[in-house]
């Protein structure tokens, strides 16, 4: 996939989603037909996740806190 100064036009734009749908392909062996149906606006999501966005997951001072799930056993 092409970087930060990539070429905005609509070719641009096509070479780079053709660059994705390859990788896909290669990495995880995903068949083309797969890749159509997915929706491209989730998976891009998906891909740039990070755990510092999730709301469940907080650093503070350098330690990380997860939000529990259930209630402790002992209350």
């Amino acid at each position: 996939m092409t970087g930060a100064g990539a070429d905005p036009t609509p070719e641009g734009y096509r070479q780079t989603l053709v660059s994705l749908k390859r990788t896909i392909f290669k990495t995880f062996g995903w068949t083309l037909h797969d890749i159509d149906e997915t929706d491209i606006s989730n998976l891009l999501a998906f891909i740039n996740f990070t755990p510092e966005l999730d709301p469940n997951t907080r650093v503070i001072n350098g330690k990380t806190y997860t939000r529990a799930n259930k209630p402790p056993s002992w209350l």
